[in-house]
C-alpha cells in the first residue's frame, strides 16, 4: 500500500538509508492527499462510537492520563486541551493494518501505529526521546515539531529503562534544535531513537506515529544464549565457584580461568558455525509475525475447489525465505512469525512455486517443473493456502 518507498518519496530509500536511519531527523513534506484514504476524522469518528476504550483508548492532560472513564466527557476535555491517544490502532482499523505491515515488511521487524488527536496550543508530551526509530505522519491538521541531538544517552533500547532527568535533556530555551518543522497533511517526519523532541499542534490535528522495534546486537546476544542454552550441556553447567582458589578456597575441581578458557572455545565454536545467519534470519523471521489472511468458506472444501486452473498469488505482506537444511534433509520456509518444514515436497517443486510471478496457477508451475504431476502441485499449493503464504485471487473469491 505504502511501504518505506511510498513513505518516502520521492526521497529514494537509499538515500534515507545511507544518510537518516539512525543518524539525523527527516522531515518530508508532501501533497495534502498524499495519506486521505490512510485514517482521518471519519475513522477516528467510527473507532469512538464503536471500539472499546479499555485497551486502545486514552486522555492525555496536562501531560499525565486520565481516568478511562472520562472518556465519556470527550468533549470537555479536548475543549480543555487533553490529547485523544489511539494506541495499537493496526489492531482496529484495517487500512492502517496493511500500512503497518508494509513498514513490517521493508524494515524486518515489528511496527506498531498510535494515533494522537491534538487540539492547538497545547503540549501533550515533555521534552523526550524513544527507544525506538519513529516516522510521524501527519494526516490532519498542522503540528510544530523541535527535534534536538542525543545527548548522554544515545542509541537507547527497549529493555533498559532510563529516568530522562538524568540523561541531560537539551534546555529548548537554550539550545537550539536541529530541526524545527510544521508539519501539515500529507508530511512525513522521521526521529531516530534517542533523539529528543515536543510537539505543539498549531491547529488540530491528527497525526500517526508508527514505532520502528529495533533489533540490536543485545537481541543477537540473546538468541546465542537461548541457542546455547537449549544445545549445549556445557552452558547448562555450573561455573566452578566451589572452593574454587580464586575466591579464596583450597581449589576445586577447576580453576575459573581454566573454565573461562572453555567457556571462550565453546562461544567461538558458536560463531563460526555455517548456519550463523540463518540464526539471525530465522529470530528475523519469527519476531515480525503476520496475521494470516482467510476467506472462509473456500479453505474448507479445498479438496473440491482447488484444480489446476484456480489462480493464485503470494500474498504482498508475506515475505518467505526459503532454505534447505542438510541436518534434516528437507526444505524449510522461514514465514513472517513461523517456519515450515517441508520434508514431503521436492525442494525443486517448492522453488517453482515461489519462482512464480504476479498470479500463477498449478498449471503454470506444472508448465515451469514438467517433471512434477497435478497431485504434487495440489498438495503444496493447499500447503501453502493454508499456512496463509499464497491467497486466491479468482474473481468468485474476491467478494
Amino acid at each position: 500500500m505504502y511501504g518505506l518507498a511510498g513513505i518516502l518519496a520521492p526521497l529514494p530509500v537509499e538515500q534515507f538509508l545511507s544518510n537518516n536511519l539512525g543518524k539525523k531527523a527527516l522531515y518530508l513534506p508532501g501533497p495534502a492527499d498524499k495519506f486521505e484514504d490512510l485514517f482521518g476524522w471519519d475513522d477516528i469518528n467510527h473507532l469512538l462510537n464503536t471500539a472499546s476504550p479499555q485497551r486502545s483508548i486514552k486522555l492525555l492532560y496536562n501531560k499525565k492520563p486520565l481516568d478511562r472513564s472520562q472518556l465519556a466527557n470527550l468533549s470537555h476535555w479536548l475543549d480543555e486541551g487533553a490529547t485523544l491517544v489511539i494506541d495499537w490502532l493496526q489492531t482496529l482499523d484495517e487500512f492502517v493494518y496493511r500500512f503497518s505491515q508494509q513498514l513490517a515488511l521493508d524494515f524486518n521487524t515489528v511496527v506498531n501505529i498510535n494515533s494522537y488527536i491534538s487540539c492547538p496550543n497545547k503540549q501533550g508530551f515533555d521534552l523526550h526521546f524513544d527507544k525506538h526509530d519513529v516516522f510521524i505522519i501527519q494526516v490532519e491538521g498542522e503540528k510544530r515539531w523541535r527535534v534536538f541531538d542525543p545527548t548522554k544517552v544515545k542509541t537507547p533500547v527497549q529493555v533498559l529503562e532510563y529516568e530522562f532527568d538524568r540523561c541531560e535533556p537539551p534546555d529548548p530555551d537554550k539550545d537550539l534544535p536541529y530541526c524545527d518543522c510544521v508539519t501539515s497533511a500529507g508530511d512525513v517526519l522521521y526521529i531516530p531513537r534517542g533523539h529528543w523532541h515536543y510537539a505543539i499542534a498549531e491547529t488540530p490535528s491528527v497525526h500517526l506515529t508508527a514505532g520502528i522495534d529495533p533489533t540490536t546486537g543485545a537481541d543477537l546476544l540473546n538468541w546465542i544464549t537461548t541457542d546455547l542454552t537449549n544445545n549445549e550441556e556445557f552452558f547448562r553447567k555450573d561455573i566452578p565457584i566451589a572452593f574454587a582458589s580464586e575466591l579464596g578456597g583450597q581449589g576445586g575441581l577447576q580453576s575459573i580461568s581454566g573454565y573461562v578458557d572453555d567457556f571462550k572455545s565453546q562461544v567461538r565454536k558458536t560463531l563460526e558455525r555455517d548456519d550463523f545467519v540463518d540464526m539471525i534470519v530465522h529470530n528475523c523471521m519469527m519476531k515480525n509475525q503476520l496475521r494470516r489472511e482467510s476467506k472462509l468458506p473456500f479453505i474448507w472444501d479445498l479438496d473440491q475447489s482447488l484444480t489446476a486452473e484456480t489462480r493464485f498469488s503470494l500474498l504482498d505482506s508475506q515475505k518467505a525465505l526459503i532454505r534447505y537444511d542438510e541436518t534434516e534433509k528437507c526444505t524449510v520456509v522461514y514465514l513472517r512469525g513461523s517456519l515450515l518444514k517441508l520434508a514431503e515436497f521436492p525442494d525443486a517443486l517448492v522453488h517453482a512455486l515461489f519462482a512464480s510471478t504476479g498470479t500463477f496457477s498449478g498449471q503454470s508451475i506444472i508448465e515451469s517443473a514438467p517433471e512434477f504431476k497435478w497431485e504434487q502441485v495440489k498438495k503444496l499449493l493447499t500447503r501453502m493456502y493454508q499456512s496463509g503464504v499464497i491467497v486466491n485471487v479468482d474473481d468468485e473469491d474476491l467478494d
